[in-house]
């Protein structure tokens, strides 16, 4: 009879170092997948950001050269303004298509990568 309960209190406590030990595990699966994720998110957040600073200056550089053509920097800035506004409206309408699906299926696939790799 005495055996029988130490064996069961030995299962109850082996089932306990079981979950706590299945518990650290989800808990340490979750933080590998969210520093996954953010290092995704931060990684796409600074090539907008080069991509945004590249087109600023690019776009300067290309209003002074219309500038100096038309021997009006207003104007070279102006045809510069407007071309960046059809840019931005034909970028606003397309924005499902450019970023948010291709964002939405990294960052699944990121939450889904098995971990044998």
């Amino acid at each position: 009879m005495f055996q029988a309960i130490k064996k069961i209190n030995l299962l109850i406590n082996e089932a306990k170092k079981y979950a706590k030990y299945q518990l650290l595990l989800i808990k340490i699966d979750a933080a590998e997948k969210t520093a996954s994720v953010m290092s995704v998110i931060i990684a796409f957040f600074f090539v907008a950001l080069l991509l945004l600073l590249t087109f600023f200056f690019f776009s300067v550089g290309l209003a002074f050269y219309l500038g100096k053509i038309l021997n009006r920097y207003d104007w070279g800035f102006m045809i510069i303004a407007i071309g960046n506004l059809i840019s931005i409206i034909i970028i606003w309408k397309l924005k499902r298509y450019l970023f948010q699906r291709p964002i939405y299926k990294n960052l699944v696939a990121e939450l889904l990568k098995n971990n044998k790799e």
